[in-house]
C-alpha cells in the first residue's frame, strides 16, 4: 500500500539565497517537471511569494515536504532467518 508522509519546517532565507538553491538543498537534483512542481507547491504553501525570483534574506517560507511511503500490512510481512 503507498501513502504520503507529510513534514514541515519553516525556513528563514539567508543571504544569497534563492529558490533554486532551497530546492537543490532539501530536494536534490530534480527534473524540470518536478522543479516547476516543487515550485508552485511553494507559492501556494506562501502566498507572498508572487515571484519565485525574488525572494528576501529573512523571509520566512512554509516548507511542505511531501514523501511516498510504502506501508506494509503486518499480517504481509515475511520474516527469513
Amino acid at each position: 500500500m503507498l501513502g504520503q508522509q507529510l513534514d514541515s519546517m519553516a525556513y528563514h532565507v539567508l543571504p544569497g539565497d534563492s529558490l533554486s538553491k532551497i530546492i537543490k538543498r532539501y530536494y536534490g537534483a530534480v527534473s524540470s517537471q518536478r522543479y516547476q512542481a516543487i515550485i508552485k507547491q511553494i507559492q501556494l504553501d506562501n502566498p507572498k511569494v508572487t515571484n519565485p525570483n525574488h525572494i528576501k534574506t529573512n523571509q520566512l517560507l512554509i516548507m511542505i515536504f511531501h514523501r511516498n511511503i510504502v506501508q506494509h500490512p503486518a499480517n504481509k510481512i515475511q520474516r527469513r532467518c
